[in-house]
């Protein structure tokens, strides 16, 4: 309509802002982890599950650690950050923290408006951190698989999801 025509500077913007969010949503589809999420809502449903999928393992690395902070936006402090993830753990075994952390999750995730969304997103969110050391265990995969079965994702959608976002 407009294709060779001037336009001022305020329609120009908006064209702008029309075309970066067509390609956002084009990219957004084929490579998720490269556009950052919106996670107001679910942060600290991402947050706990985080801890609880490093947890899987055994260990919780520096690597993941760090990966929970960019992913949280809480990177200004990772000692402070540190601190949040002990004081969590020292009230309960690894296994009871991620059995009680996904109990929790599910709980809050029904109460949300846009579930399937949030869990998307979230599940995205949770393959990075399993990825961030290096290498995705068997036992972080359960640990995922254990929160999102509760909203009907199998784990051949995990699979595709980890493959998709070339972390497999």
């Amino acid at each position: 309509e407009n294709f060779g025509a001037e336009v001022d500077k305020g329609d120009a913007d908006d064209y702008i802002k029309q075309y970066n969010s067509i390609i956002d949503d084009a990219v957004k589809r084929v490579y998720p982890e490269i556009i950052s999420e919106d996670l107001s809502g679910i942060g600290q449903v991402v947050f706990d599950m985080g801890i609880a999928v490093a947890l899987a393992d055994g260990s919780l690395d520096t690597d993941e650690i760090f990966a929970i902070a960019k992913i949280t936006g809480n990177q200004g402090d990772i000692e402070d950050l540190n601190e949040q993830i002990n004081s969590k753990l020292s009230q309960s075994s690894y296994e009871e923290f991620i059995d009680e952390t996904i109990e929790k999750s599910v709980k809050t995730i029904n109460e949300s408006e846009n579930q399937k969304n949030d869990v998307m997103k979230i599940l995205r969110q949770l393959i990075i951190v399993a990825a961030s050391d290096g290498k995705i265990e068997a036992s972080e995969l359960n640990t995922i698989y254990s929160f999102v079965s509760n909203f009907n994702i199998n784990k051949k959608d995990i699979v595709l999801i980890v493959n998709q976002m070339g972390m497999g």
